[in-house]
């Protein structure tokens, strides 16, 4: 399966809320681990100026599927574009900046796989985030990324049959 193809990686609702609750566990133990860590990094100072959200991911992610047209496909990539910021140092993911960063990188992840994405407009609304706050936040994980999001084939697969 090409994770650029317009194919959807078939999931039942039963099935998605799982995924929800895994990757909301996955997430926890994140922040957990990071509690006693304190960054100076750029991408934490700006992705914390929100503050903890009072929604739980799964939730979360339950509005965002509800409202948007894409699969879970877009889900896993957005975790896999975490863990790269994550791998390259450049994000410690806590409890303030957890909703912030992956609302950012579903972004990404949804503007990657889709040939003709929603506006930003349109995507502030399904991710209930102020535009202008998500154009900072779209901006500033590019520019950390180096604007490569992409995610080899092979690699995304792995996080598939994790």
């Amino acid at each position: 399966m090409s994770i650029t193809k317009k194919e959807e990686m078939k999931t039942d609702k039963k099935s998605l809320s799982k995924l929800f609750y895994f990757i909301e566990d996955i997430m926890t133990i994140v922040v957990r681990n990071n509690a006693d860590k304190s960054s100076n990094k750029k991408l934490n100072k700006i992705f914390e100026c929100l503050g903890e959200a009072n929604i739980k991911l799964k939730s979360y992610f339950k509005r965002v599927f509800h409202y948007s047209k894409h699969d879970v496909k877009s889900l896993i990539y957005a975790l896999a574009i975490i863990d790269k910021l994550i791998l390259q140092e450049l994000i410690v993911v806590n409890r303030l900046n957890m909703h912030s960063v992956i609302l950012t990188a579903l972004l990404l992840s949804f503007k990657f796989l889709e040939d003709s994405p929603y506006t930003n407009k349109v995507y502030s609304l399904i991710l209930g985030i102020n535009l202008d706050v998500l154009n900072i936040f779209e901006k500033e994980m590019l520019e950390a990324l180096g604007y490569k999001i992409f995610i080899k084939e092979e690699d995304f697969m792995k996080y598939v049959k994790y």
